[in-house]
């Protein structure tokens, strides 16, 4: 799905490059507290929302496993596992069913 990522990607979405998917990455990782849906999950940024803090990751375990992750770029560790905020978690067509949901795209 990769080769193709950008054509899936609701309006709005964009593939993220290999530096800007890594410091998207390293911010979640410094964010992730203990107890996190996402906490010791590996995962790879593979898109980001523009003009939005929101990244999609897909999970390195599970090639159809997709979520999306609100950052709060406080550059630290979260004390609420609520945070950072997972918008959508599932797979790409739930991805795809949330943006046409809550952003009527």
């Amino acid at each position: 799905m990769t080769d193709n990522l950008s054509e899936l990607l609701p309006e709005g979405w964009f593939v993220s490059e290999v530096q800007k998917a890594a410091s998207l990455h390293n911010e979640l990782q410094r964010e992730l507290p203990d107890g996190h849906l996402l906490y010791h999950v590996e995962v790879k940024v593979i898109a980001h929302r523009e003009g939005t803090d929101d990244i999609l990751c897909q999970h390195k375990d599970n090639e159809n496993h997709y979520t999306v992750v609100h950052l709060t770029w406080s550059m630290k560790q979260e004390t609420n596992k609520e945070f950072p905020y997972i918008e959508c978690d599932g797979n790409f067509d739930d991805f795809l069913r949330y943006e046409a949901k809550f952003y009527n795209r």
